[in-house]
């Protein structure tokens, strides 16, 4: 092998090791795609693990963000990671009245610093939530704030 080559096999070494390999092993847990998602767009696109590598990896996956859409950005209700402020805001976002209509999630209008909570519009998933609204919301205050979202009770 050429020592080019040999730098090459060692950048993507580190990139699947470091970045790839961890999000990989998580893809089948649907509620955790699209947190991992915006983590592994975000350390590409501040370079690492190396600017040359990452910025062909950003490229790539930014071709993919066609299944990044407002119905599976809300599973990530269910991803214990994320705080329940996040999640709340997530939920003030469902019932908003100016919505922009976000559908997907634009690979070229990607900003390393958006939130999951900017991802959730009303969507199919407002119906979900107005069903038992009423019941919710009154349960909702009853739950201690650390609880909230992780305990039965809450709907």
């Amino acid at each position: 092998m050429t020592a080019h080559e040999l730098q090459a096999m060692e950048d993507i070494s580190i990139f699947v090791a470091l970045l790839y390999a961890t999000k990989w092993n998580e893809a089948m847990v649907p509620q955790r795609a699209p947190l991992n998602d915006l983590l592994f767009m975000r350390d590409l696109s501040r370079g690492i693990p190396k600017p040359g590598v990452a910025d062909v990896a950003l490229k790539a996956f930014r071709r993919h963000l066609w299944y990044v859409s407002e119905d599976l950005v809300a599973l990530s209700f269910m991803d214990e990671r994320i705080s329940n402020e996040e999640k709340e805001a997530m939920v003030r976002n469902l019932f908003r009245r100016e919505r922009k209509g976000l559908k997907r999630l634009d690979g070229k209008k990607f900003s390393p610093d958006i939130d999951l909570k900017d991802l959730v519009t009303g969507g199919p998933w407002i119906a979900f939530f107005l069903d038992g609204r009423k019941k919710w919301e009154s349960s909702w205050k009853r739950v201690p704030r650390h609880g909230r979202l992780r305990s039965p009770s809450w709907t």
